[in-house]
């Protein structure tokens, strides 16, 4: 078995939550379930539905504005942004529209168009997405290829307790989860991104740049 972050052939048995294990890799100290324990597409997608990911739900819109906050701060006049993974609604791609700012919305898992090989954003947000990918290595290769080299992308997730806690953790315990990153494994990732990872003063938003 591979790290799906760093390709290291290295993973050991931390957890298992919910009749799912969990493996963490000594290479970059990503933690994740393996690819034969993940939801189909069709139930991935029906979980969400459980989820008012809408305008309607306030809560839902003050958790995105934060983001929406960070990208504000760190953006730039003209700057075109992709929100990558945007859900069902684009909640957060509309926010940012709201404020002036060009986006774009992109989500495989629902009826966005295909993105352009061609085309090239300043800006690529990834909010509670990385934790989700199936795929963690040809992912951050896209998101490598849609960024401009002189872009930033923006990322939310939480960073995961010690290995003896996990059994515990609400990020365990949700099935579409399949990627625990702690700070180490951010950094990672964000090498593989040609980039460098930065803290903000939220402690689950890091701007990779």
């Amino acid at each position: 078995m591979n790290c799906p972050l760093c390709r290291s052939d290295t993973p050991y048995s931390v957890a298992t939550v919910k009749q799912r294990p969990f493996f963490c890799c000594r290479g970059c100290d990503l933690v994740f379930v393996p690819p034969e324990y993940h939801l189909s597409v069709e139930n991935e997608r029906a979980r969400y539905a459980l989820h008012d990911n809408s305008f309607s739900n306030e809560g839902y819109v003050r958790f995105l504005s934060r983001v929406a906050d960070i990208v504000e701060k760190v953006s730039v006049p003209k700057m075109k942004l992709l929100d990558f993974g945007c859900g069902e609604h684009a909640v957060l791609t509309a926010i940012l529209r709201s404020r002036g700012m060009t986006c774009d919305a992109y989500d495989p898992l629902y009826d966005f168009p295909p993105l352009s090989a061609a085309v090239k954003y300043d800006g690529v947000i990834m909010c509670e997405v990385i934790e989700h990918c199936r795929d963690l290595t040809d992912t951050l290769g896209q998101v490598h290829r849609l960024c401009d080299s002189r872009g930033i992308i923006v990322v939310r997730t939480q960073c995961r307790p010690d290995n003896g806690e996990l059994r515990r953790w609400w990020y365990a315990q949700d099935p579409t989860h399949v990627n625990l990153f702690s700070r180490g494994s951010l950094e990672e990732a964000a090498i593989r991104l040609k980039r460098s990872l930065l803290t903000t003063e939220y402690p689950d938003v890091f701007i990779i740049r």
